[in-house]
């Protein structure tokens, strides 16, 4: 038998299925209500049929409205819809949570806190794996720093330098500076070890004041980025995940250069777990942390 599915995307952030405790996802949210309808006999198929009349009707919204594509997770079974149980003919799916007036206000709240604190714990966590990566380099002798190897950038002094760069004209407009493109004028401003370690720890400490300051607002609100021949309008939390993003990509290729030296790699692939608090507690005490000042007491 055809079953018909109403799916309703309104505003908000909580996503369930009136009358159930099934959950649907959704991942961004219109100002005004609209409706749309699948038609599927088999639950597989259900949930694709959804996501694409959702997509198929992007166009028609209204430019400031946005939408997303909504997946369904055990909203109905298979079973109960071969069978005809389970479900009522007509299944009202709110997608995105109920309207904004039913969605408490201290969820809200809460969830913003907690993208706020992800921001300042990524920006500890960079200048911990900086600081890591920098110290293990130490060793290395001024050729070993400047010879070919493969990458993007083909030397461990070219990629780390070029980390530098990059977070250098990031943060400076994340405090709403204008320094631009004249960060990368010179594309090793940093051809020593010594005077690179000193400049990324200066910046790495910038980009954790940037999000020690953060609220919800200003989490949520534009920065601009003098890109020279124009100015890109970016909200803040985009940017911060662009350029933690960027940092772990090249910290990654460093890593793999400093594998084909006599040097070995620190540890850099995990993210302040509890299990390992015992072994990063030196490198902490070195940099002048505690566990609470990365997630508060």
């Amino acid at each position: 038998m055809m079953r018909e599915y109403h799916v309703r995307i309104c505003e908000g952030l909580g996503v369930q299925l009136p009358g159930s405790t099934r959950h649907l996802q959704t991942h961004a949210v219109q100002r005004n209500p609209t409706y749309y309808i699948a038609k599927e006999r088999c639950w597989q198929m259900l949930s694709v049929r959804v996501i694409r009349v959702i997509s198929s009707a992007r166009r028609s919204l209204p430019r400031e409205s946005t939408i997303a594509c909504a997946a369904i997770s055990n909203a109905v079974g298979r079973d109960d819809l071969n069978s005809g149980a389970g479900t009522p003919d007509m299944v009202p799916l709110s997608c995105g949570p109920m309207p904004r007036g039913n969605c408490p206000k201290n969820r809200e709240q809460e969830m913003s806190a907690g993208f706020v604190q992800t921001s300042r714990a990524f920006a500890y966590n960079n200048a911990w794996a900086n600081y890591r990566l920098l110290t293990a380099c130490v060793n290395l002798s001024q050729e070993d720093f400047e010879t070919e190897r493969t990458g993007f950038f083909p030397s461990l002094q070219m990629t780390l330098n070029h980390i530098c760069v990059v977070d250098l004209f990031y943060v400076d407009a994340l405090e709403g500076g204008w320094l631009g493109p004249k960060a990368w004028e010179n594309h090793v401003p940093y051809p020593s070890l010594p005077e690179l370690r000193r400049a990324q720890a200066a910046v790495d400490n910038r980009l954790i004041v940037v999000c020690n300051t953060l609220t919800p607002d200003l989490l949520g609100g534009i920065a601009r980025v003098n890109r020279g021949a124009r100015v890109q309008t970016e909200r803040r939390d985009r940017l911060l995940m662009h350029l933690f993003q960027h940092q772990i990509h090249h910290r990654g290729q460093a890593h793999a250069m400093l594998s084909g030296t006599a040097i070995k790699p620190p540890q850099l692939d995990e993210f302040f777990s509890i299990a390992e608090a015992p072994l990063r507690a030196i490198e902490f005490d070195r940099l002048g942390w505690t566990e609470e000042t990365v997630w508060g007491p």
